[in-house]
């Protein structure tokens, strides 16, 4: 789930609360998160940051946040009851964007009533989503913030008991609760909303995958703006790094951290051959093309190079995605696989039942190569707890899906420098030889070990290998002297006349916030503390 605000707030049984508060960070990437419930997975907060760097803000800033005191009126204790009061106003929202306000109630807390209102009438009650979190044992209130206007108030009380004995079979619902929710306030041409299903029952250990699965085409086209290829012409000069990809996965990821240009939507352009999406990563402008799985396709690796190169002229093609690692005992799914050379497999000449090898041992951009085997601060936690690595070296590509553990032996046999393999990359050479091209690399992140490839955990760790290489990717591209010797402008050395005329045909689609009120943050909690942004 995609949101811009994470407002989390921690409910002590003495009276106490800490509050901190995450945005959206451009740096980082987008703030994508799942409810506690969602996967099996180690978790401080109410919610799984898919983006680890999320999660230790979200540490730091609970670890420094100061514990108030709540005054009587918001917090008391009657018998064995406790009950907790707070308000807030002027929570930020954005068109097409959710924001989130999640209270984690004490330990072994079981809500018995649970109000959440609109402050101009009592009478009109927001949905929620309850949630038993057993790893911190406690319960999570989790509500979802959208307005019309720009900003979200809304009034809270919690009733609620310490009792152990029945927390962990304890339930609680009313008519206003919902189990799983989620929906953006798109465009009026759109007509429908998103809704995130119910994926408990599921067998696989994929959690908040196929929810990301389910809303990233959607969130994406929610901010696309179509233009003609001739509105282009003050932007092609500018825009001169290419990322391409050849899997809906790989795009997906790509795409959560792909910004709109400065005072435009994303831009999409289709030419006669391809659609290309155009947008900021990192502090660069890029376009983005798919290509097929392979190389040799009408729409495979070499014919859609060609085309790009042809069309944009770009400095810098980037793949970002995923491969096959050659040892598990040395390597792990996640590290991420840079190409100093690619071998061409595929080519050999058999003579009595041996084959010998024919196909070119090429190398990547040097350039490119330098910033992404030097690129320093990079780091990728996998989910055992270790960082995902680089690793250089030689890489095979061919057409070939390998899933079989008899030909990689056999592959590796042949090249046995080789640090792992994949399908798009001698079509990338190919296309850019001809063109005398060379400033190209391949990113890839190892997912599986070229067998067994349609296990459980196939779509999780083609995730985690994505999300790995194309964090690398970002990591690089965020240093805005990394192709300053290739002469790539960044972003905001743009010439953007053309979009913005293109863009503000489209105005009413903008995304924009609209404050409100004088308070971000809740009303005094009668401590004489305020927590205003």
């Amino acid at each position: 789930m995609y949101i811009n605000t994470a407002i989390i707030e921690k409910l002590e049984y003495n009276g106490t609360l800490k509050s901190v508060e995450l945005k959206t960070s451009q740096k980082i990437g987008d703030l994508v998160v799942a409810f506690a419930d969602e996967y099996e997975e180690p978790r401080s907060g109410p919610f799984h940051f898919r983006n680890v760097k999320y999660e230790r803000e979200y540490n730091k800033k609970m670890e420094e946040a100061k514990s108030r005191r709540l005054g009587a009126g918001f917090f008391r204790k009657d018998g064995d009851e406790y009950v907790f009061r707070t308000q807030w106003q002027g929570i930020p929202t954005k068109r097409q964007e959710l924001s989130y306000y999640a209270l984690m109630l004490p330990e072994y807390a079981i809500p018995t009533l649970i109000s959440i209102s609109d402050p101009l009438s009592n009478d009109i009650q927001y949905r929620r989503s309850i949630k038993r979190d057993d790893s911190n044992n406690c319960f999570i209130v989790y509500i979802e913030c959208t307005s019309k206007i720009g900003v979200f108030n809304f009034n809270l009380e919690c009733e609620f008991t310490i009792d152990q004995k029945r927390f962990y079979n304890y339930e609680y619902y009313d008519e206003k609760t919902e189990k799983h929710y989620g929906y953006f306030d798109l465009p009026e041409s759109y007509n429908k909303s998103i809704i995130i299903k119910d994926l408990s029952s599921t067998n696989k250990r994929i959690g908040n995958y196929k929810t990301t699965d389910l809303m990233g085409e959607e969130l994406v086209n929610s901010k696309i703006e179509y233009i003609s290829s001739n509105e282009l012409n003050d932007i092609k000069d500018s825009v001169k790094i290419v990322i391409m990809t050849a899997t809906d996965i790989e795009k997906e990821v790509v795409f959560n951290y792909l910004k709109p240009l400065p005072e435009c939507q994303s831009l999409k352009v289709n030419t006669s051959k391809q659609t290309y999406t155009i947008g900021t990563f990192g502090e660069y402008p890029i376009v983005h093309v798919q290509t097929n799985m392979g190389s040799t396709s009408p729409d495979g690796a070499i014919l859609t190079t060609k085309d790009v190169l042809d069309y944009w002229k770009p400095k810098v093609l980037i793949m970002p995605g995923i491969a096959f690692g050659k040892d598990s005992n040395k390597q792990k799914i996640g590290d991420v696989l840079i190409s100093e050379y690619i071998i061409q497999y595929d080519s050999s000449k058999i003579i009595k039942g041996h084959e010998i090898p024919r196909g070119a041992i090429v190398r990547s951009g040097l350039t490119l190569f330098d910033r992404f085997r030097n690129c320093v601060g990079w780091e990728y936690k996998l989910e055992d707890g270790s960082k995902a690595e680089k690793r250089t070296g030689k890489m095979l590509s061919g057409s070939k899906l390998v899933d079989d553990k008899v030909f990689k032996k056999h592959l590796l046999k042949l090249f046995p420098e080789a640090i792992g393999g994949e399908m798009e990359g001698s079509g990338i050479y190919a296309a850019s030889f001809h063109e005398s091209f060379d400033q190209w690399i391949l990113v890839k992140g190892i997912c599986d070990w070229a067998e067994n490839k349609e296990s459980e955990d196939k779509d999780r760790n083609q995730r985690i290998a994505a999300e790995a290489a194309v964090s690398l990717c970002l990591s690089v591209m965020s240093n805005p002297y990394a192709f300053e010797y290739l002469e790539v402008k960044q972003t905001k050395d743009m010439t953007l006349k053309k979009v913005k005329k293109a863009n503000n045909k489209s105005s009413h689609n903008k995304n924009t916030t609209i404050i409100n009120g004088p308070i971000y943050g809740p009303i005094n909690t009668g401590s004489g503390d305020l927590y205003n942004k």
